[in-house]
């Protein structure tokens, strides 16, 4: 079209010349095994915003005019290398700019040297768009230095404080990062930096529209000093043409599996042993079932992949007359931790989410668990706000209750493989029994305790 063309011209007369250096400079460090290395960590769904934030605080850094000893610091994208291309607004905007994804760097393919210098103390990380490492990197919070984040304080890592504790709620994590760069910069943000900025800031506030309750004031001023500095100030249309653009990437994903579905926009976390996942997916869940007609199933597998207790999919899309329109998908393997996060989704309050039951069904799972489609009528609310609605439960669920599920599938396992078991295994298994049927947890699993004890 005339205004994609528009774009691609102002976008042929952005430099990515010193935005390719330091990525590529960025590649050395690493290549030399740094005794003192410096990471920018976005957080493991790695979306847009992820990916820029990291990038643009770790650039400013870098190139700091404090920084007086040409310290680098490494923007990491939390997520493995073969993955970007599930990030399909991202992949499309580097490819844009004229920067390669061969130039980004990965979590998984430095994992070994962040241990390496965690372990000896020569590690420091600032988080970009999260306050909480995931599960599996939380032997790293030591070495938390800094946190610039746009999401709900989860007041970890006490050590991290005053002006190394960024945590605000505005629309963009990015917006956080390009304010920091231009206190750093000598100059502000330009060229490449300053249109992958103003595109994730864009996509996060949905092109700044105050009808999604997303955007505030300091989006609002960083998108213009952005505009700005890649002189669009008086051609506003070029931001509407890049939103448009990115959302029509963001939501093609007519090439993706159902697995890839789910772990393109992911996150996990372990909530008082509770382990939650919430994915996002820019599909109906109409369209979804139509082609893949086994949805329980493939969300069973993705669970149990995980070994998840509770996995929710939020999906999002445009409809007739560019509705935007929201659903959610709850799945869990166990059925009264099923129950009980299906009755807090429907009462939560802050925010009401506003859910009601689709007329769909899909169909059972043949590794069993328990899913229910439900349509929701708060299209303001984002996985960011159901994280702290989800904590909620976990909150106040007693702890037995919480441990409920994995002791269950221990047991149950027990019971199945071994047709003879030792006299102290049974009282074990007596015992833990006994604790679930105190918590009125498990009534299936309670009936199964005379058989254990013979």
């Amino acid at each position: 079209s005339f205004e994609r063309m528009a774009l691609r011209k102002a976008f042929s007369a952005v430099s990515s010349r010193d935005f390719s250096a330091f990525l590529l400079k960025s590649k050395e460090v690493l290549a030399g095994s740094p005794e003192q290395l410096r990471i920018v960590l976005g957080n493991e769904s790695s979306d847009l915003d992820s990916i820029v934030s990291a990038n643009v605080l770790a650039f400013a850094l870098s190139n700091s005019s404090a920084n007086e000893r040409s310290r680098v610091f490494v923007p990491v994208i939390n997520s493995p290398a073969e993955d970007f291309v599930l990030r399909t607004d991202a992949s499309w905007l580097f490819s844009e700019l004229g920067l390669s994804s061969s130039n980004l760097i990965f979590f998984p393919d430095i994992k070994d040297l962040i241990e390496q210098r965690s372990s000896a103390g020569q590690l420091e990380i600032i988080l970009a768009d999260h306050n909480r490492l995931s599960t599996s990197q939380e032997a790293l919070a030591p070495c938390v230095r800094e946190i610039v984040d746009h999401h709900t304080d989860e007041h970890l890592y006490s050590h991290v404080a005053g002006p190394h504790r960024t945590i605000e709620l505005v629309g963009s994590a990015t917006t956080l990062a390009v304010e920091r760069a231009n206190r750093l910069l000598p100059a502000p943000v330009g060229d490449a930096v300053a249109a992958l900025a103003l595109g994730a800031i864009l996509i996060d506030t949905v092109n700044l529209d105050e009808a999604f309750k997303r955007v505030t004031p300091k989006d609002r001023q960083a998108a213009a000093a952005l505009q700005h500095a890649l002189g669009w100030s008086q051609q506003p249309e070029l931001s509407g043409e890049l939103f448009a653009a990115l959302t029509a990437a963001r939501f093609d994903v007519s090439r993706l599996a159902t697995p890839d579905l789910l772990r393109a926009d992911y996150k996990q976390w372990n909530m008082a042993g509770v382990e939650v996942g919430i994915s996002s997916v820019k599909r109906p869940l109409q369209d979804w079932l139509a082609a893949q007609p086994d949805l329980a199933q493939r969300f069973a597998e993705f669970a149990a992949a995980r070994r998840l207790d509770v996995l929710l999919v939020m999906t999002s899309y445009y409809g007739a007359a560019d509705s935007f329109h929201r659903e959610l998908a709850v799945f869990c393997p166990q059925l009264e931790q099923f129950k009980r996060v299906e009755q807090h989704l429907m009462r939560a309050a802050q925010p009401d989410l506003l859910l009601s039951p689709l007329p769909l069904q899909a169909p059972a799972s043949s590794s069993g668990g328990h899913v229910r489609l439900l349509g929701q009528g708060n299209i303001h609310a984002s996985r960011k706000q159901l994280q702290p609605v989800m904590s909620q439960l976990s909150e106040r669920e007693p702890a037995c209750c919480k441990l409920a599920p994995a002791a269950d599938m221990f047991v149950l396992g027990l019971l199945r493989v071994y047709s003879c078991v030792p006299a102290f295994v049974r009282e074990c298994i007596v015992v833990l029994f006994a604790l679930r049927r105190s918590c009125s947890v498990s009534s299936d699993v309670a009936s199964r305790l005379p058989a254990a004890r013979k």
